[in-house]
């Protein structure tokens, strides 16, 4: 089992993210887009827990430049539909 757990790790995509506090590492998640707006998000995580030891996610508005990739904050209308989106992926792993 221990290898299986160091291959994903290996797999992980580790990104920098800016902070008010400068830059941070993150472990991403997830790239979506969805169709109804045609936005894309970026879902990752810091690798924290909350205190029933759920992994805390984040989200932001995912937008690639000319020469950057910019990072924005998500609306509550488009939280509500990143949490359908996560639950749909939730639902279709339990199959």
């Amino acid at each position: 089992m221990e290898n299986s757990e160091n291959a994903t790790q290996e797999m992980e995509t580790k990104i920098m993210i800016p902070t008010e506090h400068g830059e941070r590492e993150a472990t991403c998640i997830s790239l979506i887009k969805i169709d109804e707006t045609g936005k894309m998000f970026l879902i990752y995580t810091f690798n924290e827990h909350d205190d029933n030891g759920m992994e805390i996610i984040h989200v932001s508005h995912y937008q690639e430049t000319e020469n950057s990739i910019e990072l924005g904050e998500v609306t509550d209308e488009e939280w509500e539909q990143i949490k359908d989106y996560l639950r749909e992926v939730i639902k279709s792993e339990e199959v």
